[in-house]
């Protein structure tokens, strides 16, 4: 893969692009002490919670409720 400067890339260089976006999660478990599957199940509740307050938000809206 060569890059705009014209220098080949030769791996041993951390790639900043791909490190910013694989670093968010590694980031959110070293600032909450929680496990890898505590913290999965947290963020699929939120998930959950988000659509069910968008379904019920539209619903209402609509004036189903």
């Amino acid at each position: 893969m060569e890059q705009q400067n014209g220098n080949q890339w030769d791996g041993k260089r951390p790639d900043p692009i791909t490190q910013a976006k694989e670093g968010w999660y590694e980031k959110l478990l070293a600032r909450v002490p929680l496990t890898v599957k505590s913290l999965n199940i947290i963020i699929a509740v939120l998930f959950i919670l988000l659509i069910a307050a968008l379904v019920i938000g539209t619903l209402k809206g609509r004036g189903a409720f």
